[in-house]
């Protein structure tokens, strides 16, 4: 597998680290395995790095799905935070369709997609800070 969990602040957060060629079923693994009903109470923040991904093999099927799976999460944790950092302009793109997906889901969910892990880490400070009746819907 070309995913590694980082699981930071006593499971407040998680960083996914990709390497290599990510592919879509990983995420949607890994996703189940974050979501866990004794990870997901804790859990805050989802920070997915793919900087050092060299590639991800995503269908389309598999964005939708991964934003179904994060929709579900933030309706039993409103206000979750999610953050990608993608490699490439392409990455950039399958990222913003991935949030743009959950955007339309209604859920209350707050995605972002940065270009490096600094303004990534920056951004979940930020929004972090904000209590949860100022987030947006």
């Amino acid at each position: 597998m070309a995913i590694e969990l980082h699981y930071r602040e006593e499971g407040r957060g998680v960083l996914v680290a990709g390497s290599g060629t990510v592919t879509g079923a990983e995420l949607l693994a890994v996703n189940d395995e974050i979501y866990s009903p004794t990870r997901l109470s804790r859990l805050q923040y989802q920070l997915m790095d793919f900087s050092h991904a060299e590639k991800v093999e995503i269908s389309g099927d598999e964005i939708r799905a991964l934003a179904a799976q994060d929709a579900r999460a933030a309706r039993e944790k409103p206000g979750l935070l999610l953050v990608v950092v993608p490699r490439t302009e392409l990455g950039f793109g399958l990222s913003r369709m991935w949030a743009g997906n959950l955007e339309l889901s209604g859920a209350h969910i707050e995605p972002h997609v940065c270009r490096t892990v600094q303004e990534a880490e920056e951004w979940l400070e930020q929004h972090r800070a904000r209590p949860p009746e100022e987030s947006p819907t």
